[in-house]
């Protein structure tokens, strides 16, 4: 049909979504090709089973495991990293670590003190890499000092907020509402095992013939392009804070 406009739908994470990345970058995508883009903001678990339905055209997810495991079981076609941030550890202002260094011992830390915990528990990226933290440091909060809400990163941290809770976020979308999350602080953040990667990942074609992967591809491109890394790279400067590095330098 003369004029229809092309639809792309993007599976992605709330944590992008949230930090207002997307409202920024995808109004000129959409004006270049032509296009609209349906972004479903969702955790990285459930854009993978999205996808795996043939509900998207291409996902934006922070879960390499799950990413690695989309593309072997033949749903996706290549991974394409386009970013990263850093998860950080965000708790009530009035609390103090006896550790300040040590990700695991202030992991065990929490747990012997019996400090409250709010996790995402919704197998997105985030609650992924949490439970990763865990079974590294041996240690899980008990019931009673566990929360899970089931929903997306801002949600979460508005509940750690409300409840003088410990929890893990991703440091963009922290920074991004810090002013409505007045009685949380940073207590850690730095270490390899924090590192978050961001890639975009196109459907397959063979698998769901009526996705639209050739404006998925473009939209790999759009985001790999001089133009969109240079943004990434200063986005959150108003905030005073830099909420992602670019995968091309």
């Amino acid at each position: 049909m003369v004029g229809e406009i092309l639809i792309l739908t993007l599976l992605t994470t709330t944590s992008v979504q949230d930090c207002g990345l997307l409202d920024k970058i995808l109004p000129g995508f959409e004006k270049k090709f032509q296009c609209q883009v349906r972004v479903v903001a969702v955790g990285s678990g459930a854009a993978f089973r999205l996808g795996k339905d043939g509900q998207g055209d291409i996902l934006l997810v922070h879960e390499p495991e799950g990413e690695q495991n989309f593309i072997r079981e033949g749903y996706g076609t290549k991974r394409y990293p386009v970013m990263s941030n850093e998860f950080i550890l965000v708790g009530p202002k009035e609390k103090e670590f006896k550790e300040k260094s040590d990700l695991i011992k202030i992991l065990r830390e929490i747990c012997d003190s019996r400090w409250k915990f709010v996790s995402r528990g919704d197998n997105s990226g985030t609650h992924r890499r949490e439970l990763q933290l865990w079974k590294k440091a041996g240690v899980k909060p008990k019931n009673s000092c566990y929360l899970e809400t089931g929903q997306g990163m801002i949600e979460t941290l508005r509940v750690a907020n409300e409840k003088g809770a410990l929890a893990l976020t991703d440091n963009a979308t922290f920074f991004r509402h810090q002013n409505e999350l007045q009685d949380l602080k940073v207590y850690y953040a730095r270490g390899q095992e924090l590192i978050n990667q961001y890639s975009l990942i196109p459907v397959s074609p063979e698998r769901f013939p009526k996705a639209n992967h050739k404006l998925a591809l473009k939209l790999v491109d759009y985001f790999l392009s001089s133009e969109v890394q240079n943004y990434i790279k200063t986005f959150g400067s108003e905030w005073g804070h830099q909420f992602f590095k670019p995968a091309v330098k």
